[in-house]
């Protein structure tokens, strides 16, 4: 069974259980080539002008400045997208079928320009599944409840109620869904660097964001230790035949983030069952901080998405009728 999962902080691509394909919906566009997820990090702060890390939060006909070769809307970014994820399937076919996992916020627009975009990259996408109530299901999470994720530019909140259905079985379904707009990764980690710059002014002398290739050597550590959930962020920056070396602590970057964790606490409301997605409990501080605030967390596993699905995969069969969520 194969499962995309629309995440744009991780577009990932499942094969019966196994990553194949996890990368940011992230892209740098320049006239001679398009570069996805970390290759695109990895120059994002070198040539900024050329990243783009709204299409598919968008995912629609907007155009994208500057274009490029194939690239004149932000929906061409998820169609390229998307047939570098079909190109890591490495199955020999033209098409695959797919069971495509998508935010509690997208619209019916959406889904189906979507589904128009998959067919153009080699995908026919089955069924489109809730992503927070598939996560939610997998973890027999008690209803109702809240199922917490973090995108690149916003926080999503979806409430998850338990319904009874017409042969008596119980049924978990998606209730109301709020956006935190401003607190999603790009800006907590646009807070976390200036956090370590000032560290840096303050023990070094050195400015890192003055330099764009110390900035990016910034970026890409401070990305690398969130991801190992490290306790203490060792950053270098090296400029010329110097090399300029801070720590900072976790702690430190929780407390620089604590404006858009407040946000996302309101988004969340009153003290309630939360589930956090593993991008929802990897920042510094967030878990401990909605505790702080009266929730009573849960951390969904990394593969939460995947068995729901496969466990429930005899009712999310392809029928004739086309793509239904």
């Amino acid at each position: 069974m194969i499962v995309i999962e629309v995440a744009d902080a991780a577009i990932t691509l499942w094969r019966d259980g196994e990553v194949v394909y996890r990368e940011p919906g992230v892209a740098l566009v320049d006239g001679r080539e398009v570069l996805f997820g970390r290759q695109a990090l990895a120059q994002s702060r070198l040539r900024p002008r050329q990243t783009h890390n709204e299409f598919w939060q968008r995912l629609n006909m907007d155009p994208v400045t500057p274009t490029g070769r194939a690239v004149a809307h932000q929906a061409d970014l998820v169609h390229l997208q998307l047939r570098e994820l079909r190109a890591a399937l490495d199955d020999g076919g033209e098409t695959a079928e797919a069971i495509a996992a998508v935010p509690s916020t997208a619209s019916a627009e959406q889904l189906s320009l979507l589904l128009g975009i998959g067919v153009e990259a080699g995908w026919r996408i089955t069924t489109f599944v809730d992503s927070a109530v598939a996560a939610a299901s997998a973890a027999a999470l008690a209803a109702p409840c809240r199922v917490v994720d973090l995108g690149l530019h916003r926080a999503t909140v979806s409430t998850l109620t338990m319904a009874d259905a017409p042969d008596g079985a119980a049924v978990l379904q998606l209730g109301p869904a709020a956006d935190a707009p401003a607190s999603g990764l790009v800006a907590m980690t646009e807070g976390w660097v200036d956090a370590v710059a000032d560290r840096f002014v303050d023990s070094t002398r050195f400015d890192p964001l003055r330099v764009a290739a110390t900035e990016q050597q910034v970026f890409d550590q401070l990305g690398a230790g969130i991801e190992r959930e490290v306790a203490e962020f060792a950053i270098e920056a090296r400029h010329g035949d110097t090399a300029h070396r801070v720590t900072i602590a976790r702690q430190a970057l929780a407390q620089k983030a604590e404006q858009r964790y407040r946000l996302l606490a309101a988004a969340a409301g009153e003290p309630a069952a939360l589930a956090l997605t593993p991008r929802a409990s990897r920042p510094p501080g967030l878990a401990a901080y909605l505790e702080a605030a009266g929730h009573r967390l849960t951390r969904l596993p990394e593969d939460a998405l995947p068995q729901a699905i496969a466990r429930h995969a005899d009712q999310l069969a392809p029928t004739d009728g086309g793509a239904r969520l």
